[in-house]
């Protein structure tokens, strides 16, 4: 039996002259009837084969799967509209935008596409890749400043730095994330979307995903938490718990980021939904528009993760920093609820043991820095030796490789006790960085 507010509009249409006629989701109104979406209803989250646009969540969720619909409106609206809208759907049409794939992100469709390795070695690859890797730490501050400003933000600057992001990561996938572990506590919103960036194009490599799709997540990652511009700096920064009144206007930061890029000329939706939909979980307890599983897209499950791990991995004004493992222990234990379980549990696999820029412990005391790995799964890093055992600085680094069984002064092999927390014992990356790659040579 229908619906009684279905019966009246039912009613009401069969007394008024309507007429069916394609339009941007641009141009979608609440009340308005889709009648047809621009691919098969099977392929996107809404139950019903056309319905009446109730309410302003149904409106979004078509805006973010489609790029034109068809809708029956009243024909002397209808005739309007297809004027206005005859330039913009014609483009619409002629550029129709991939979206993300609503599938199940385990479905063999999805993952492992392709299969990449790396093309050159660590050595070479972390040179290469500092120039990279501070141009986007510099685009990733002029993203926020211009949006905190209002200003417009260059979509086409940054989609080639991303490109550049990506072309490091193709060529080794350690050389990036290397970097991403110097950390500074006073910059960590502006790195913290740079670093999302890498992680989203490494973990995108190992899920085998096609290329323009892995620069389409990092880009995502990358603008992902745009809407913290919009944020007071004394909330951003604050060292004790937020109030209810402040916490309410941080969980807004996913929809003031959805407007600023949906509001931006030539934009790709895509972008949009990962930044308001990064801070939604499996189980339908995330925020703001509390989706379940499929109403997803892979873009955003892939960037909800990356955002997770590298806030957990970062000295922030807020909040205790975790080692690497505690973190991936952390995503493990949220598969299912609040992460998707094949991916988190494929990220666990992409980052490893011991990921390159960890700091670790030796079983004699000296202490640590992981370059890279010999394995699949992190297990027997190379390390370069950064304190002795008395956890005094040394004069001479020197690289051990776990693998290789190389022993310590004592004739002992040298083996990984634990990995410590970012910072411990005063150890700070950026300052052996610069002399990494003539020791690593």
């Amino acid at each position: 039996m229908l619906d009684v507010l279905e019966l009246i509009q039912e009613c009401a249409m069969s007394q008024v002259d309507y007429m069916e006629i394609e339009l941007p989701v641009t141009k979608l109104e609440i009340g308005m009837h889709v009648v047809a979406l621009d691919r098969p209803w099977s392929e996107t989250t809404f139950l019903m084969q056309g319905f009446v646009i109730s309410h302003e969540n149904e409106l979004i969720r078509i805006q973010n799967q489609c790029q034109y619909v068809v809708a029956r409106v009243r024909s002397a609206v209808g005739r309007q509209l297809q004027k206005s809208c005859a330039v913009e759907l014609a483009r619409i049409k002629r550029n129709h935008l991939n979206r993300a794939s609503i599938v199940s992100v385990t479905d063999p469709r999805v993952l492992r596409k392709q299969m990449y390795r790396n093309k050159i070695g660590f050595d070479q690859g972390v040179s290469q890749s500092a120039v990279t890797f501070q141009q986007a730490r510099l685009l990733a501050e002029k993203i926020m400043e211009s949006a905190k400003a209002g200003r417009s933000i260059n979509l086409n600057e940054c989609r080639k730095t991303v490109t550049k992001v990506v072309e490091s990561v193709l060529q080794n996938s350690d050389a990036l994330r290397f970097l991403t572990q110097i950390k500074n506590i006073n910059k960590y919103t502006v790195e913290h979307s740079m670093n999302c960036c890498v992680f989203a194009a490494t973990f995108a490599k190992h899920l085998g995903l096609a290329i323009q799709d892995i620069e389409k997540v990092a880009f995502s990652a990358l603008m992902h938490d745009i809407g913290k511009s919009k944020i007071p700096l004394e909330i951003l920064n604050k060292k004790t718990k937020l109030s209810r009144e402040e916490a309410m206007l941080m969980a807004r930061h996913a929809e003031f980021g959805w407007r600023i890029l949906m509001a931006i000329p030539n934009k790709s939706e895509f972008i949009a939904e990962v930044a308001y939909g990064h801070h939604e979980r499996e189980d339908g307890l995330g925020y703001p528009r509390h989706l379940h599983d499929l109403e997803i897209s892979l873009f955003t499950k892939i960037v909800t993760i990356v955002d997770c791990y590298d806030a957990m991995t970062s000295r922030r004004c807020y909040g205790n920093v975790h080692t690497s493992s505690e973190s991936l222990e952390i995503i493990k234990a949220n598969a299912g609820t609040q992460f998707d379980s094949g991916l988190a549990y494929e990220f666990v696999k992409c980052i490893g043991e011991y990921p390159p820029g960890s700091l670790v412990e030796m079983t004699n005391g000296e202490i640590g820095i992981v370059i890279s790995s010999s394995d699949e799964y992190g297990q027997y890093p190379r390390v370069l030796i950064v304190r002795d055992s008395q956890q005094h600085e040394m004069v001479n680094n020197h690289i051990v490789d776990i693998r290789s069984g190389e022993v310590d002064r004592n004739n002992m092999p040298y083996e990984i006790s634990t990995e410590l927390p970012n910072g411990s014992f005063g150890v700070n990356l950026d300052r052996h960085f610069d002399v990494l790659p003539a020791i690593a040579i």
